[in-house]
């Protein structure tokens, strides 16, 4: 899916949430009016040039500090009114927040929109005086290695292309509300609602809709600060607009699943529903943070919950392998071999690549350059395994011979590898598992789980959950010993 952003990155927490950007907006807000000060001293001196530079850097700084401040003051608001809602449903975490409790939760379309212009302004003010000094330092000093700088500049290009991508989705479709059926979405039970477009669009091929249960981490502190996401459990349905343009989401939700916790900050477990429609001209994104906790199911709501599994195990009956898949599974002997072509997501593989790119680079520059034995040693490391993930991003093959009795598992580079039989009387499921994430595109893969635990991959970064579980279940209809 388009990358969007999760209003819990924006959405700061408590006082110590709206003190802190307050903090952080004064270096900005006191810098843009240094800035204009001076631009108003060399204007006053005939010096139009500097003056110029000055405002803009002025205009720049200070408005980021401006915004910075008013979220501040829109954190606080919302966190007196989150802490009134607290004391009021002690017991029920799903009411804690405004939107929640009226089941009206609103898309991220216009916050992310702002994160975006603010990073890539930031981005680009710091990096803007590279294209200043590295030409410099080029002609001078005769250093073309330094010309890898110039890569920051390029980066805040591509972070002003995003933002400028945002803005026109936003003015395309506005916000969108997702208008819950019932708060909040029960573990065992069921997620159910209408997502509303602020200006609602018809595509005939439907609107992609996921549900993800995500952990995510935050480690270190300051500059050392690292936030990581994995996504436990996820579901995806297409959903027709209705004539009014709304989408419907029905999503059973398993009952081993882990509920919405927000006690830990740095150990987050969200959930989140996303929609996408590939529209002529910008594609439709929306991204919501939903409550999904463990609550006593009525009768009524277990019972919608059986429809909506009803219904997808009616779909799964009826499934088809899409004809654009690069899976192919044909007949070899009295079963059928499952083939994992190469270069299954060139989109993720040319990501990959493209970092992968930029960091050997970097790693000739520390080379280059001299720098410690340690930086030399900890990313040639890391650039070993980027190559690796390069090579079976673009060239790995997998193939799976499923007969009667018995499972051949072959997996490698061109499918050159070794290859592992495993007798039926061994297997105990064939499990969808959540591989590899690409932005917010989560990728599936097989895994053989043994009577005795292990486990054995038979096929990874398979984009479709459906076609993984169809995959799985093929799978274990031709182990089933012919009768």
């Amino acid at each position: 899916m388009d990358p969007v952003i999760d209003p819990a990155l924006i959405r700061p927490k408590g006082k110590a949430g709206w003190l802190a950007i307050l903090l952080f907006s004064l270096p900005f807000s006191a810098f843009g009016m240094f800035a204009l000060i001076s631009a108003g001293g060399k204007l006053r001196a005939g010096n139009v040039r500097e003056a110029g530079f000055l405002a803009l850097f002025a205009l720049i700084f200070g408005g980021v500090g401006t915004l910075l401040l008013t979220l501040a003051i829109h954190s606080r608001k919302a966190g007196a009114k989150e802490d009134d809602l607290r004391a009021q449903n002690p017991e029920a975490p799903w009411l804690w927040r405004p939107d929640w409790a009226t089941g009206l939760v609103k898309s991220s379309t216009k916050s992310g929109m702002v994160f975006a212009w603010v990073f890539a302004i930031f981005w680009n003010l710091v990096s803007a005086p590279i294209l200043f000094l590295v030409p410099a330092e080029v002609a001078k000093k005769h250093n073309p290695p330094a010309l890898i700088a110039l890569l920051f500049p390029i980066i805040g290009l591509g972070l002003l292309a995003w933002a400028i991508h945002l803005t026109l989705r936003w003015r395309k479709f506005g916000d969108s509300i997702f208008g819950m059926a019932s708060v909040p979405g029960a573990i065992g039970g069921a997620l159910e609602g209408l997502i509303r477009p602020a200006r609602p669009f018809f595509h005939a091929e439907g609107c992609q809709v996921r549900l993800s249960c995500i952990r995510r981490r935050t480690t270190g502190s300051g500059k050392n600060r690292n936030t990581t996401e994995s996504v436990l459990w996820d579901d995806t349905e297409t959903s027709q607009p209705d004539m009014n343009g709304n989408l419907p989401v029905s999503f059973a939700i398993p009952a081993d699943a882990a509920e919405t916790d927000s006690s830990d900050p740095s150990n987050l477990l969200l959930w989140r529903l996303e929609a996408l429609a590939k529209v002529p001209g910008v594609d439709y994104a929306a991204q919501f943070e939903v409550p999904v906790f463990r609550v006593a199911l009525t009768p009524e709501a277990t019972q919608r919950a059986e429809e909506v599994r009803a219904r997808e195990r009616a779909e799964m009956a009826d499934y088809q392998q899409p004809p654009s898949s690069r899976i192919r599974v044909r007949p070899s002997g009295l079963g059928a071999e499952f083939y994992f072509s190469t270069a299954r997501n060139p989109g993720a593989a040319l990501g990959l690549t493209v970092f992968g790119t930029i960091w050997f680079a970097v790693i000739w520059a520390i080379f280059h350059f001299g720098a410690p034995l340690l930086f030399r040693i900890v990313f040639s490391v890391a650039g070993a395994f980027i190559l690796y993930g390069m090579l079976r991003m673009w060239f790995a093959v997998t193939r799976v011979v499923i007969a009667p009795g018995q499972a051949t598992v072959t997996d490698g580079l061109f499918g050159w590898g070794s290859s592992r039989v495993i007798p039926a009387g061994e297997i105990a499921e064939i499990k969808v598992a959540t591989g590899m994430t690409a932005g917010t595109t989560v990728y599936h893969d097989l895994k053989i789980v043994g009577t005795n635990g292990r486990k054995t991959g038979a096929g990874n970064s398979i984009r479709d959950r459906r076609e993984a579980e169809w995959l799985a279940s093929e799978m274990m209809r031709l182990l089933a010993p012919r009768r």
